[in-house]
């Protein structure tokens, strides 16, 4: 996070679906959330994940507001909202910038941290080699939350051995 490398992210406080919530009810998660991260770490992130990744077109303005600047939206959302996709970064409100969040490119990299399996993302990259790419993901992906709950958990999706893969697959 020092070298810029990598951001928090700021969210809702719940990880309420902000499609199907109000936006009086989606300011104040925002706001919240933004208040715990200014509190817990000292900063005040810029890009902004959308719980669940679902969307509608009037949280552009609300998550602008809210002083976030960067957030991405799924491939298929921008077809589905008629969101021309011939860019990476693409516009849907005045001031908030929108990355074109590549499915295929997030199940390149989930598949590199369940496996080892690099070779998928190189292949990726190299298709794409002038891309802006962007990865976020749930912690239950990797088994953060199998692993707390001790539920459906064995040794071998120890989130322990995923992070050392994200690790090796970043270096």
């Amino acid at each position: 996070v020092k070298t810029g490398h990598f951001e928090l992210v700021g969210s809702t406080y719940a990880q309420n679906v902000m499609y199907s919530t109000s936006d009086r009810d989606n300011a104040l998660q925002i706001d919240l959330h933004k208040n715990l991260l200014k509190t817990l770490f000292h900063c005040s992130p810029v890009s902004f994940w959308n719980p669940e990744r679902c969307w509608r077109p009037e949280l552009a303005p609300l998550i602008y507001e809210a002083g976030y600047r960067f957030t991405w939206i799924e491939d298929q959302i921008l077809e589905i909202h008629s969101i021309p996709i011939s860019t990476e970064i693409v516009s849907v409100s005045p001031g908030l910038s929108v990355f074109r969040d590549h499915k295929a490119f997030q199940h390149c990299i989930n598949q590199a941290i369940w496996t080892g399996d690099t070779e998928p993302v190189l292949d990726f990259l190299k298709t794409t080699p002038h891309a802006v790419l962007c990865y976020a993901e749930d912690a239950e992906s990797i088994g953060l939350w199998q692993y707390e709950g001790q539920k459906d958990f064995d040794m071998h999706s120890h989130p322990q051995i995923y992070w050392d893969r994200f690790d090796r697959l970043l270096t």
